[in-house]
């Protein structure tokens, strides 16, 4: 992912199957986020829309800390 991220076209060059891994790489991430759903459900006993209130600042910060491109498709 490291890899892909920092320049795609060398990896090509490389004989990496990248749109083959990008595939995988978004599949994981979907399920790794569902399956923090279901733990999430399982703790509070429910979903509420008020049941994180005041950490949209952590999570941008940690987001942004992860290395997200916050201009992707801006440039």
């Amino acid at each position: 992912m490291h890899a892909i991220g920092n320049n795609e076209e060398a990896c090509r060059y490389s004989g990496l199957a990248i749109d083959h891994l990008k595939i995988i790489i978004s599949t994981l991430s979907g399920l790794m986020s569902a399956i923090a759903g279901i733990i999430l459900i399982s703790r509070f006993s429910g979903v509420h829309s008020n049941i994180a209130p005041g950490f949209d600042l952590e999570v941008t910060t940690a987001v942004l800390l992860g290395g997200v491109d916050i201009f992707e498709g801006h440039r």
